[in-house]
């Protein structure tokens, strides 16, 4: 079992021996992080042994009731709302950063299929359930497309069409054929075709289509301080003029 808490990083197993002793093993790859678990939840731990010859450099047993307990305590005190920034502040920058890498590769994870569990039931994806639903006659759909980073993507109406300065891509219905329509297309096409996006963001479109103003153009955004940007850009106030063409 892998915990990361503010006390440090552990790993803990059952070795071979704990088993007749009724012990778990406490692993560590910085023996400070044992000696703040012990001080903090888990008096019961034992001396540290260290060697260069194991995986994991630092290690020590603890009774198994004793490591439960020390888990408990661990949930029970638990008091902050970011995990990064309270071990920031309690083991440094450094520290807090390397977990952030560790978050960013177990991200990965989300909403990958590849991840479940063998014989996990796959729910149907938001956006394949939406299909069938019901959406409103409009002349135009689009979507909001955001980043890795939370930057939002933004158009410039042509004209300013509608008094927008500033509003989300979005186009007609694809007439592909005329006995139907389907705004889904124009949410898929109109933002892949802005640039730095592409068709392997139409996974990230969720929720049910709204209606558009009128036909649009990509500009760049210009923040408050006049330093030019590139078409992405953070959520801004487009109405008062202040991310302009």
């Amino acid at each position: 079992m892998w915990l990361l808490t503010p006390q440090g990083f552990f790993s803990i197993v059952e070795k071979p021996d704990d088993a007749a002793r009724g012990s778990l093993t406490v692993r560590a790859r910085v023996r400070s992080d044992l000696d703040s678990l012990r001080a903090a939840v888990l008096p019961e731990l034992e001396t540290i042994e260290e060697s260069e010859n194991t995986d994991y450099r630092y290690r020590a047993r603890a009774p198994r009731a004793a490591v439960a307990a020390a888990m408990a305590r661990l949930a029970e005190t638990l008091d902050y709302s970011n995990f990064k920034s309270v071990v920031a502040r309690r083991q440094g920058a450094t520290r807090a950063k390397l977990y952030h890498d560790v978050w960013d590769v177990l991200y990965r994870m989300q909403g990958n299929p590849a991840f479940q569990a063998p014989g996990a039931r796959s729910r149907q994806p938001l956006a394949v359930a939406q299909a069938t639903a019901v959406i409103p006659r409009a002349d135009a759909y689009g979507g909001v497309l955001v980043d890795a980073k939370g930057r939002v993507l933004l158009r410039a109406p042509k004209g300013h069409y509608g008094g927008y300065v500033w509003t989300f891509p979005k186009g007609p219905i694809p007439r592909l054929d005329h006995r139907q329509w389907k705004p889904q297309g124009a949410q898929i096409r109109q933002p892949s075709q802005e640039k730095e996006t592409g068709n392997d963001r139409r996974a990230q479109l969720r929720g049910r289509p709204g209606g558009s103003t009128g036909t649009s153009r990509p500009r760049r955004c210009v923040s408050r301080k006049g330093a030019p940007r590139r078409a992405w850009g953070p959520p801004v106030d487009y109405r008062d003029g202040s991310c302009r063409a």
